[in-house]
């Protein structure tokens, strides 16, 4: 029987070192594939087509808190701070 280190345990695979580089990607295919099956979900039930929010809805959604970290950012580093909102 082996002791210390080279000791095999009896837990399950997931714990074992060999098995976990392999684990990160085994929950990025099931966070990507949890997110098709939530879409796929929606679809069917509201019967509408799906519509991409695009990639800056967050930065769209939360553009104050945005701004906010932005210009505290620039005042820790020594800087004064005015914004005005762009004449377009």
């Amino acid at each position: 029987m082996l002791s210390g280190p080279f000791r095999r345990s009896n837990r399950p695979a997931t714990n074992d070192p060999l098995c976990q580089s392999d684990r990160g990607k085994l929950k990025a295919v099931w966070a990507v594939a949890h997110s098709i099956i939530v879409i796929i979900c929606q679809i069917l039930f509201t019967k509408q087509s799906y519509q991409d929010l695009g990639k800056e809805y967050f930065n769209r959604l939360e553009a104050p808190c945005l701004q906010r970290h932005h210009v505290h950012q620039l005042e820790q580093l020594g800087n004064t701070v005015t914004l005005s909102p762009r004449i377009a």
